[in-house]
């Protein structure tokens, strides 16, 4: 990113609070495993699936859509 806007000044922003074992998902290498041909190989072939517990999604779905809600507010 820096490299396409050399004239700015980019700050890494912390991804979680005072526990958090990193600084950011720029530094995670856990991160840098993901690649883009990875990416789109998973995109483009659907083979990959996650199965999540049903009562599991529904209590998941709660705080995203308070996210959801709070950003609709927010562009009012």
């Amino acid at each position: 990113m820096q490299q396409a806007v050399p004239e700015k000044t980019l700050i890494e922003a912390p991804t979680a609070g005072e526990g958090a074992t990193c600084r950011s998902c720029a530094h995670c290498p856990w991160m840098a495993m993901n690649e883009l041909d990875g990416t789109l190989a998973v995109l483009q072939n659907a083979d990959q699936k996650i199965f999540v517990d049903p009562a599991l999604a529904e209590r998941a779905k709660l705080p995203l859509d308070r996210m959801l809600n709070f950003s609709a507010q927010l562009k009012r």
